[in-house]
């Protein structure tokens, strides 16, 4: 890797970036359409907000802390920043609260789409 850093001449906010952005690739549509495929009814029109949603929420939850923990080290240290330490520390538990704060717009968003009866 650090034969790459040297050559590429990346700095480690644009590192950051990159990796921030890969994560982000999760919410793609690849993801929602295979959340689609396998649990909705064939007669289901794809909608990707839905489906997406309806993934996250239910993907999110298998998620504990550590998981987080040890997913922060490794792209702390893809970036080429110290895997662990109070910088790893802290980048985990924000990252923690975000994913939690996600799962619960994911929820609502799915309350939201659902047809009220009445």
């Amino acid at each position: 890797m650090r034969r790459y850093l040297v050559r590429e001449n990346i700095g480690v906010l644009r590192r950051l970036r990159i990796a921030l952005g890969r994560i982000g690739e999760s919410e793609d549509d690849e993801l929602a359409f295979a959340y689609h495929c396998g649990n909705e009814p064939e007669t289901a029109e794809y909608q990707h907000a839905r489906c997406s949603a309806a993934y996250m929420a239910r993907a999110i939850g298998f998620y504990r802390f550590h998981h987080i923990e040890r997913g922060t080290g490794m792209v702390l240290k893809a970036v080429g920043l110290p895997p662990r330490g109070r910088l790893s520390g802290v980048a985990a538990r924000l990252a923690w609260r975000l994913l939690r704060w996600r799962q619960h717009r994911f929820h609502q968003q799915l309350a939201e789409q659902r047809p009220r009866c009445g």
